[in-house]
């Protein structure tokens, strides 16, 4: 269907929100199969999964004070 670059949102299993950019890769009216590569030197750190459409963004909008905090997160 696609590979179209996204922001993904991840709840990991100790509860830390983590972003990072993926590719949507299929997808329903509430879910988005995402994938993406955990290293990028590396093409055995591919990972996939599918997320809530919710979790998936392609931009973030708004005011820049309320996302730069966001933006840092993504590259931390």
């Amino acid at each position: 269907m696609g590979n179209i670059p996204v922001l993904v949102r991840l709840l990991l299993d100790d509860g830390i929100e983590m972003w990072r950019p993926a590719r949507a890769n299929r997808w329903t009216a509430t879910q988005v199969l995402v994938v993406w590569q955990n290293d990028s030197s590396n093409p055995w750190s591919t990972q996939m999964c599918w997320l809530p459409t919710e979790d998936v963004a392609q931009t973030f909008r708004g005011d820049t004070a309320a996302l730069e905090p966001l933006w840092r997160q993504i590259h931390d």
